[in-house]
């Protein structure tokens, strides 16, 4: 079982690395896709929220398919669908054709995280799922830094669409390691079956709603806010933007160590602990960053949000898996994903924008740190139940 247990763990994070090096690699070379075609830069942003708008709408219908149909079968299909769909827009000539087909990539990217999510967490047993989350969850910080500098290598020889066929073909070569290495997935979930925590209660819809609102909280820190932050720096404190573009994604390279040393935390000692801990410390360090007024500072702070921020991940979903049925893993990472994104991630640097354009950034940077109150909030009223899967 440990053999495949390991299998499987690498087949995801294979996966979400691929998955995060696609969503941060696209962004990177709209800048050549709107000189190449002369897009306006509400065109090129157009382009930009298709991707975003299908891994947004995705979360809820994946995690209900893979109730119906198996998680390891739409873990395929999300793959496959984001790996077509990147390479067809590679041969692309429009702006309508190229939207359409960036959409279709973003429903299969965000398609893979329930099902996949849920398939970890049924071939691990429930005292090592931390430390499996926190391995996965890593590899998407991997993809973060690694989607970027890859594309800008590939630009530097050929035209915008050498990024996309590049990433299409990546897909389409690790599925059949995909399907290999999750063969015995039905086998390995039957021995698991009884080995779950019988003190773990199961969230009905109030606690589903408080995890998609603790979900909110740090994303719209961790998403929200530090998405601003590059503006932040180039706007008022007149740093180089390559420079800052630099800092902003090496910012994310802390979090591959973070989110593992959470997930192992979580296994020893709860779930709640590194929870609250993540919750508490965004705020703290996104007021602090609202209210210094020093670069370096500022930067500084940035590096520790984003590490701080990436524990989180692994061990909320970690915490789903624990109070949900196995049937119903998906469906709730999904929901939680879902609603905690759209608020947090999808909404949040709009209304940031809106308020430091008309009354300044540091008011700007409230918004998410309200958000993430509500987070917090939610987390405490979700205490008693988190309390119960403690080690």
């Amino acid at each position: 079982m440990r053999t495949y247990v390991s299998a499987v763990l690498l087949a995801c994070s294979l996966a979400w690395f691929w998955n995060f090096a696609s969503r941060l690699a696209i962004p990177a070379i709209s800048p050549i896709i709107k000189q190449s075609f002369g897009y306006s830069t509400a065109e090129i942003s157009l382009l930009i929220s298709m991707l975003t708008l299908g891994i947004g709408l995705s979360y809820i219908p994946s995690g209900l398919a893979a109730r119906r149909f198996g998680d390891r079968n739409v873990v395929f299909f999300a793959v496959s669908l984001t790996a077509t769909a990147l390479l067809a827009s590679a041969l692309t000539n429009n702006l309508y054709s190229t939207g359409l087909f960036f959409f279709l990539a973003g429903a299969g990217l965000g398609g893979y995280l329930p099902a996949g999510v849920s398939l970890l967490s049924s071939s691990h047993p429930t005292d090592v799922r931390g430390l499996v989350f926190g391995i996965h969850e890593s590899a998407a910080s991997l993809g973060m830094v690694m989607g970027p500098v890859a594309a800008g290598i590939i630009l530097s020889r050929f035209d915008w669409r050498g990024p996309l066929l590049f990433l299409g073909l990546f897909g389409i070569i690790i599925l059949p390691l995909l399907l290999r290495l999750t063969k015995s997935s039905s086998r390995t979930q039957q021995r698991l079956a009884g080995e779950d925590s019988v003190e773990a209660k199961n969230w009905g819809r109030r606690g589903i709603v408080l995890a998609a609102a603790a979900f909110m909280g740090v994303t719209a820190i961790d998403l929200g806010l530090v998405s601003i932050i590059p503006l932040y720096l180039t706007d008022v404190f007149r740093l180089d933007a390559v420079y800052v573009a630099l800092v902003f994604g090496a910012s994310r390279v802390f979090g591959m160590v973070t989110k593992i040393i959470a997930g192992i935390a979580s296994d020893r000692f709860g779930r709640l602990p590194v929870i609250l801990f993540t919750s508490v410390t965004s705020m703290t360090l996104g007021l602090a960053i609202a209210t210094v007024a020093s670069s370096a500072a500022i930067i500084a702070l940035l590096f520790a949000l984003t590490s701080v921020c990436a524990m989180f991940y692994p061990v909320i979903f970690a915490a789903v898996s624990d109070h949900a049925p196995r049937s119903n893993v998906s469906s709730h990472i999904g929901v939680v994903t879902a609603l905690g994104s759209t608020t947090g991630a999808g909404v949040t640097p709009a209304i940031i924008g809106a308020l430091a354009q008309g009354f300044g950034y540091r008011v700007g940077f409230i918004f998410p740190i309200v958000l993430g109150v509500v987070g917090f909030l939610s987390i405490i009223l979700l205490r008693k139940d988190l309390a119960l899967n403690s080690r």
